[in-house]
């Protein structure tokens, strides 16, 4: 593993930085040493490296408020970085569009009880150091960005703002009627093109919803 992980290496623009497979020298873990962290300041130059070269990084499991966050740097409206949840779970179906035909999702596996511990292993934590440092950097930088670049008192109305539009959409977006293939597994692609699903949706609902707003206002006022 060259770069301490998968999403490192992933994140580097330039391939030609990327350092050959040439343990224990080039590399960042060595099977001879696998408990040992190689080169980790030539790992904290990468991390250094793709954070300087990206405006902004999200994090997938705060994809909410790197949404939000994201929707200040561009000066976007809340309404432009609203996505409806994904209903497509393990069991269910989804559409290959060039095969033109729907495929089952296969069934979520839990992890072992083996796999569990090699992943608390110092092993394991040695071979993903990259990723697990640059996870650290990116939720830092989100973090910095939120409470000194955005405001934490800006940042937090605009996300109660957001939380309540995707309830809103959530319960009338891509629903099952959206989907692209029937609960039974047959294609349904043409057919809901035409119908109010996703984006199309969330302007329609949405603008429904600022004019009840309204409304409800001015019969207050």
């Amino acid at each position: 593993m060259r770069m301490g992980g998968y999403q490192l290496p992933y994140l580097v623009t330039n391939p030609m930085d990327l350092p050959p497979l040439l343990p224990p020298d080039r590399t960042f873990w060595d099977p001879d040493h696998p408990l040992v962290i190689q080169n980790h300041l030539q790992i904290k130059t990468y991390v250094k490296r793709i954070l300087d070269e990206y405006d902004f990084i999200g994090v997938a499991d705060r994809m909410d408020e790197s949404l939000v966050a994201l929707s200040f740097i561009l000066d976007l409206d809340v309404e432009d970085v609203l996505y409806v949840a994904n209903r497509r779970v393990s069991g269910g179906y989804d559409y290959n569009k060039k095969a033109e035909q729907c495929f089952i999702i296969p069934s979520k596996t839990s992890l072992t009880e083996e796999i569990k511990e090699y992943l608390d292993t110092e092993e394991y934590k040695a071979k993903h150091a990259g990723d697990n440092l640059l996870y650290q950097a990116v939720n830092k930088s989100l973090n910095a960005t939120i409470e000194s670049t955005i405001g934490r008192e800006r940042f937090d109305s605009r996300m109660e703002m957001y939380r309540k539009y995707k309830e809103i959409i959530g319960q009338r977006c891509g629903g099952d009627d959206c989907g692209l293939c029937s609960k039974s597994g047959i294609p349904r692609f043409p057919d809901i093109a035409g119908k109010e699903c996703f984006y199309g949706c969330i302007k329609d609902t949405l603008k429904e919803y600022a004019f009840k707003k309204k409304k409800r206002q001015d019969a207050v006022l």
